[in-house]
């Protein structure tokens, strides 16, 4: 299940409470599988409806978003990603009017076909009228393509647990990383920064859970390496708090990031981080003794801030400042930013309304 759809099944009971009643649309593949978003909402009691096509761009599946669309009647449109922004493209152009506002959660690159989806999102939603984003860097980089563009971060999900005494000093630190293993993600740069540890006689355990098409690259790159017995692939975990419990460092030593929820769930867990400078990740890191940054692809970087963050007396010193970012990206400070958004947006095109009567 994606962040942005966990983030998306959080906030719908907290925005209920706030007045705002959300219907989740879900795409799916006739005779497919059931996916495992369909199943968690269904688990959840979360109102939610299918939409059924045969191929990527069924024109079929058009067609029951906008009967849906009469049947709910809803103030605004939301989408998440290219195929949502394509039908609300798609609808729009057939001459149905309705607020839109476009969710832009970044992009990843394990192949072209991927990447031009995103492009093609990216210039979808240029005819939003708002576009909401994760980072600052986002913002920028989306200046100008949409009507209004609005940063709005991430929450924790997790529950907050109560944080563990690190390690003692003479343990081997265990660093954790997770996520899809896709080349965005730079697992492989990770390896490598393990091997300079290695080399230089640093004891340590790397967790890795997650699964990706690079996962059979970076197993033999650990194995070249002679990192075999200190790095372990776990595959996809349903669960990962038994990881992060286990954990004395979350790393992400991504190339491309939006705002990702490993980061908030390791702070919950309250685990020092490293990261490269990518998406909305230095805007959480502010407090120099929460994480440390590095540039993207710097393995020599990577691992002295690994070096360094993986110390039981910096784990300590971050203590204050993970309960500030707790306090700052909770759940419910996410859902007064979306209502304010929506209340925003419903004001504004009511305003536009009103001005185009009187001038007719």
């Amino acid at each position: 299940m994606s962040g942005p759809g966990r983030q998306l099944a959080e906030t719908v009971d907290v925005l209920a409470r706030m007045g705002t009643e959300l219907r989740i649309l879900v795409f799916a593949r006739v005779g497919s599988a059931t996916r495992p978003y369909q199943t968690f909402l269904k688990a959840a009691g979360i109102s939610h409806v299918v939409v059924e096509e045969r191929s990527s761009f069924d024109f079929n599946a058009v067609r029951q978003v906008a009967a849906e669309l009469e049947r709910f009647k809803p103030d605004i449109v939301q989408t998440h990603g290219y195929k949502p922004s394509a039908v609300a493209f798609a609808l729009r152009r057939l001459g149905r009017r309705f607020r839109w506002v476009a969710f832009y959660h970044g992009s990843t690159t394990e192949n072209l076909k991927v990447r031009a989806y995103h492009l093609l999102d990216q210039f979808l939603m240029r005819t939003a009228d708002t576009v909401v984003v994760m980072s600052r860097l986002h913002a920028a980089a989306l200046n100008g393509r949409g009507r209004d563009i609005r940063l709005i971060h991430n929450a924790v999900l997790f529950p907050i647990e109560p944080s563990r005494p690190a390690s003692s000093p003479d343990a081997s630190p265990r660093m954790l990383v997770a996520g899809r293993l896709s080349s965005e993600k730079g697992v492989d740069v990770l390896v490598d920064a393990c091997a300079i540890l290695l080399a230089k006689g640093h004891r340590f355990h790397l967790d890795i859970i997650g699964d990706g098409p690079d996962r059979a690259s970076l197993e033999r790159q650990a194995q070249r390496l002679a990192l075999t017995p200190l790095v372990t692939f776990h595959g996809h975990q349903s669960d990962p708090r038994p990881f992060y419990r286990a954990a004395d460092l979350l790393v992400i030593p991504s190339r491309s990031e939006g705002l990702p929820n490993v980061l908030l769930e390791a702070i919950a867990h309250g685990l020092p981080i490293v990261s490269t400078r990518v998406g909305a990740v230095p805007e959480v890191l502010i407090d120099v003794a929460v994480g440390v940054l590095c540039d993207v692809g710097d393995v020599e970087g990577l691992s002295a801030a690994m070096m360094h963050a993986s110390s039981p007396a910096y784990r300590e010193q971050g203590h204050s400042g993970r309960q500030r970012v707790l306090e700052d990206f909770s759940l419910h400070r996410r859902c007064e930013r979306l209502s304010a958004l929506y209340a925003f947006v419903l004001e504004n095109s009511s305003r536009n309304s009103h001005e185009a009567d009187y001038e007719n």
